[in-house]
Formats: structure tokens, C-alpha cells, sequence
């Protein structure tokens, strides 16, 4: 009799080691706001539910007189919190503004986020899941009137400095995962690219380097060669200078 429960628990046992675990399906949410701090700045805050530690990427811009910042934040037992938001240490003004949320390319996601989001997040499912470069990922999108500050100074898209624009432009490639980051240590500008860059064609590759390039040649005239590297390996993949795009 001992014999035969023995083998009954070991074969429940092989069962459950052997039969392989179905992620569970997320049906993705988000709820968000911004609201003034006491200096004046902003906070987003919001609702999701997207599990814990999944990282998040959140963007506040204003075409209308030209501000853009963006931040990381992690999800916490369904709340996050990104922020504060400022104009260079002052009072963001007055005025209608886009708040932009979205998860980053898998390979920035920690190794339990990536198992619950599947293989090139197959388990994401919603109105706010779109795909991009075969991968899903979310994003979600409201624009809010912010009041209780200094009154916007309005400046148009056409009336952006072409510095502005650049850090825009570079802004939203590292929110599409076409860039991971782009920093200048000492000598030359490094671009560190995305899995996103690896499908863009040849020409889209140039223009996008170029327009990285423009912005630290803005800052620094010496800064004529951009290094590029995998953003993932860290390893060097090419250089963008005068003599256009050079990959290894």
C-alpha cells in the first residue's frame, strides 16, 4: 500500500515539473494624470495592470511652446509615480500637454518581466498594445490642460530651434527602442542603439545618426565623428562622420 501512494505522489510530482506553465495572458491598462508639485513642476501619477517592476518610460511635451522631458519609472503592486517634471528648475507654464507612456523594447526589461510579457511580449493584449519591429509593446497617449503656473510662453513647432527639434527627434527614437541612450563622455558622441535600429534600412539608419551627430556638433564644433554602439553589448557596431555611415 505504501508502495503504490509513493508512486502515486511521484507521478504527480513529474507531472508538475514536466507540464510546462502558460503565461498568463495581461490585458493591459493604464490610467494616468499629471499634477502640479508644491514648486510648481509635475508629477505623473497613474493606475495599471502591468505587473510588478515592469519599466516604463514616460514623456511630457508641449509642441506649443517647445517643452519635452522624459523619465523612467518601475510599476509598483499597480501604481507609479514618475517625475518631477520642471523648466530647467522652474515652473512648467501653463498650457495643454501630451503625457506619453510606454513599456521600452524588451531587452531593457528585467528577465521576470520579459518571461511575463512572452517571447517578443506575445502574452500583451489591449487597446493600447501595438507592435513595432515584431515586438509588442504599449503605449498610451491623453493630453491634459495644466493649470497653477506661469503663464505658457505659445512658440509654435515651425518656431522650435533646430536644437530643440533634434533633442525632440532623439527623444522619441529612444521611446520607439531605436535608441537606448546618446551621451557625449569626454571626447566624441556615442549613439547606443536598440533593437528597433538593427530594422531600419541603410538610409533611415544615416539620417537618424545625423541628426544625433547635429546635436552634439551644436554643442561641441570638435565633435565630428559619432561612435556607435550596441546598446545591449555595449560592443562598437560603427562611426558616423563626414564620410556618412560606416557599420562593422
Amino acid at each position: 500500500m505504501r508502495g503504490y501512494l509513493f508512486i502515486s505522489v511521484l507521478i504527480v510530482f513529474l507531472l508538475m515539473i514536466c507540464i510546462p506553465t502558460i503565461a498568463k495572458e495581461i490585458n493591459v491598462t493604464i490610467a494616468a494624470k499629471a499634477e502640479r508639485t508644491g514648486a510648481g513642476g509635475l508629477r505623473v501619477v497613474g493606475e495599471t495592470t502591468l505587473p510588478n517592476k515592469a519599466s516604463l518610460m514616460i514623456t511630457v511635451r508641449n509642441t506649443q511652446n517647445g517643452y519635452s522631458a522624459q523619465t523612467k519609472t518601475t510599476v509598483d503592486d499597480g501604481h507609479f509615480t514618475a517625475g518631477e517634471f520642471t523648466d530647467r528648475g522652474n515652473p512648467i507654464p501653463n498650457g495643454m500637454y501630451e503625457i506619453e507612456i510606454v513599456t521600452p523594447m524588451l531587452g531593457l526589461q528585467s528577465d521576470e518581466i520579459r518571461e511575463a510579457f512572452g517571447e517578443n511580449g506575445q502574452n500583451l493584449s489591449g487597446d493600447i498594445v501595438v507592435e513595432k519591429y515584431g515586438q509588442k509593446t504599449v503605449r498610451y497617449k491623453i493630453t491634459q490642460e495644466i493649470t497653477g503656473g506661469p503663464a505658457s510662453a505659445q512658440k509654435d513647432e515651425s518656431e522650435q530651434t533646430d536644437q530643440e527639434k533634434r533633442l525632440s527627434l532623439i527623444n522619441q527614437m529612444i521611446a520607439d527602442g531605436i535608441l537606448i541612450k546618446v551621451e557625449k563622455p569626454a571626447d566624441l558622441p556615442r549613439a547606443f542603439v536598440g533593437r528597433g535600429f538593427y530594422a531600419l534600412t541603410f538610409d533611415d539608419k544615416q539620417a537618424i545618426v545625423s541628426i544625433v551627430l547635429a546635436y552634439f556638433l551644436e554643442q561641441d564644433p570638435q565633435a565630428n565623428i559619432l561612435i556607435l554602439r550596441d546598446g545591449y553589448t555595449n560592443k562598437e557596431i560603427g562611426t558616423f562622420g563626414k564620410y556618412g555611415l560606416q557599420l562593422d
